[in-house]
């Protein structure tokens, strides 16, 4: 990475989590480089006095109770709320509870979409846990664009405090979206709007959008 081209790096921890922090942090080799440098700096897998503790995962959770959805959308970065103000009326969500139908969104979408995502770490969701999710425990949404279909999402519902919570599982979309990079992204910011929408008109207190990786110098 050209920032860290005058820094040299030491890591303290597990091999595997030096790896991992190589992957992030993008550098070329292992995080203890070697050269003539000015600056050094430690990675470490235990806290250290006065370090910066970075977290491994964040979760975006948007609260609904008394917003109306251009109030939710307000939140949003300006190039998401042009995406869904130019292409929104296109979009459908669909809830889609027929088990063969189930079956056959998990093999086109959900799988195929979960392996081009994480590759050989993906953990795929089990055919009956999918299937219990959309006939019984949630919901499976479908997401249509033009009457064509281009992705769809499984999540739940949740209470806690007697607050009613709608939970992100897992997106799926077939190939010809997530191998376009900003056809992905259309698709993906507009299967949330849809359900966000659709979480308002249900009286849902929030949206748990789930787990992300944290990278920091993503914001």
């Amino acid at each position: 990475h050209k920032e860290f081209r005058d820094v040299k790096f030491y890591f303290i921890g597990l091999k595997s989590h030096q790896e991992a922090a190589t992957l992030m942090l993008d550098l070329d080799s292992s995080p203890a480089l070697s050269g003539d440098t000015k600056q050094s700096a430690f990675i470490s897998g235990i806290p250290l006095l006065g370090s910066i503790c970075i977290p491994h995962n964040l979760t975006s959770l948007i609260p609904l109770k008394n917003r109306s959805l251009d109030e939710v959308l307000m939140g949003f970065e300006k190039t998401k709320r042009r995406t869904i103000n130019n292409a929104a009326s296109g979009y459908l969500l669909k809830q889609i509870s027929d088990i063969k139908e189930v079956y056959r969104l998990n093999q086109e979408m959900l799988m195929p979409y979960a392996l081009a995502r994480h590759g050989k770490t993906v953990i795929q969701l089990t055919l009956d846990f999918v299937a219990g999710m959309a006939t019984k425990y949630g919901r499976l949404h479908l997401l249509l664009k033009d009457g064509k279909e281009v992705g769809c999402l499984i999540g739940f519902e949740s209470i806690c405090n007697k607050k009613r919570y709608w939970l992100m599982i897992r997106e799926g979309f077939p190939d010809f979206v997530f191998n376009d990079k900003n056809s992905q992204r259309e698709k993906h910011i507009m299967i949330i709007y849809r359900e966000l929408e659709w979480a308002i008109e249900n009286g849902y207190d929030y949206y748990d959008m789930g787990f992300n990786q944290a990278y920091p110098e993503r914001g």
